[in-house]
């Protein structure tokens, strides 16, 4: 099933949209500044753990589930 086929099943809470809009946009500012200040390899390093710590924190609730 499409999701666009769901929309109107259900009521969109708009403010929470709103607000999970303006504050991607406020991240996406923030990190392009951050970016554009850190060294290339501080950048890889610290997405290297971002993407080890989600991995891990994935897991734990797969398994805690069980």
């Amino acid at each position: 099933m499409w999701a666009i086929g769901k929309t109107g099943e259900a009521p969109t809470d708009w403010k929470l949209a709103g607000l999970f809009s303006t504050l991607a946009v406020a991240g996406s500012i923030a990190g392009n500044r951050l970016a554009a200040r850190l060294p290339v390899k501080r950048l890889r390093q610290g997405f290297a753990a971002m993407v080890l710590l989600t991995g891990a924190w994935v897991l734990w609730r797969n398994l805690a589930a069980h």
